[in-house]
C-alpha cells in the first residue's frame, strides 16, 4: 500500500517481500534458539511503531545515570493511561475516557477552574489545508495486496507470541514495577525491575477511586495475559507451546 508507506522503503521491503505480510515470520524468529534471532532483532527496528521498547520511552526514569538528571522541581507526575479488552466495554471508548481524564487533571493541576476547562474543552482545532491533505493521505486504505489482504491480517500464532513476550521480557518487567507494591506477586514469572525512579511506582495514583483501580486492573491483565510465556522455568517457546497443545 503505497499510501501507508510513503518513504518507508526498508520497512516495506521487509514487511512485503520478506514477511508476506506475515508477522509471524519475524516474531517466531525472535526466540533466542532460532538461528535467525540476530538478523530478527535487527530487522525488528525497522518497523515504525516497533522500533522502542517501552523500556526505551520510560528510559528516563529506570536508567540510573538519567534519573540524576530530574530535578526536585522536574517531573512532578507519571500517569498510565491504560486500556485492555474487556467484554463490558469498547477500549476505543475506554482510551478516550481514561485519556479526557487525564487531560481534565493536568489543567486542575496547573490552576484551572472549571470553566476554562469546559472553554478549552469545547474547542475545536481548525486543521489548515495543508495537514487536511496529509491526514487525507494518511487514511489506510482498504485496496487488497497481490500477497494477502492486509486488512485481514494474519493472526500471530502462539510460537511467535511467546517469542515476542520474551524478546520484549523488559517491558513486562517495567509493567510490573508499575503496580503497587504487594500487587500480582503471584505472577513469579515477572520480576520487577530494579533501582527504578519512584515515579515509576506511582503511574496508577491519579484520579478517581475507580480511574486507580481501572488503571491497576489493566496492567494485571497486560501481564496475565502473557505470564505463561514469560516463566522460562518451563523451557523455550516451542516446548512451551507444545505443552499448551497436550491439553
Amino acid at each position: 500500500n503505497e499510501v501507508c508507506f510513503g518513504d518507508q522503503d526498508e520497512e516495506k521491503l521487509l514487511l512485503h517481500d520478506e514477511m508476506k505480510y506475515d508477522p509471524n515470520v519475524l516474531a517466531e524468529a525472535l526466540c533466542e534458539d532460532s538461528p535467525g534471532y540476530d538478523s530478527a532483532s535487527t530487522k525488528v527496528k525497522l518497523i515504525q511503531h516497533a522500533n522502542l521498547a517501552l523500556t526505551d520511552w520510560f528510559d528516563f526514569v529506570i536508567n540510573p545515570k538519567n534519573q540524576s538528571i530530574i530535578t526536585p522541581d522536574g517531573v512532578q507526575t507519571l500517569m498510565a493511561i491504560t486500556t485492555e479488552p474487556r467484554v463490558e466495554s469498547n477500549s476505543e471508548s475506554r482510551l478516550d475516557w481514561h485519556t479526557q481524564q487525564a487531560v481534565l487533571k493536568i489543567y486542575a493541576d496547573n490552576g484551572l477552574n472549571n470553566e476554562q476547562i469546559g472553554l478549552i474543552l469545547k474547542h475545536k482545532p481548525q486543521l489548515s489545508e495543508d495537514k487536511k491533505s496529509k491526514a487525507e493521505k494518511k487514511t489506510h486504505s482498504s485496496t487488497t495486496s497481490s500477497v494477502t489482504n492486509i486488512v485481514n491480517p494474519i493472526p500471530l500464532r502462539k510460537l511467535g507470541e511467546c517469542c515476542l513476550a520474551r524478546y520484549f521480557r523488559d517491558d513486562y518487567r517495567l509493567i510490573k514495577t508499575m503496580l503497587p507494591e504487594g500487587e500480582v506477586d503471584s505472577i513469579a514469572s515477572v520480576p520487577r525491575l530494579e533501582n527504578v525512579h519512584p515515579l515509576v511506582n506511582s503511574v496508577c495514583s491519579w484520579g478517581s477511586d475507580e480511574l486507580r483501580m481501572s488503571c491497576i486492573a489493566d496492567l494485571e491483565s497486560m501481564l496475565r495475559r502473557r505470564a505463561l510465556f514469560l516463566d522460562e522455568s518451563r523451557g523455550s517457546c516451542r516446548r512451551v507451546v507444545a505443552d499448551l497443545k497436550k491439553r
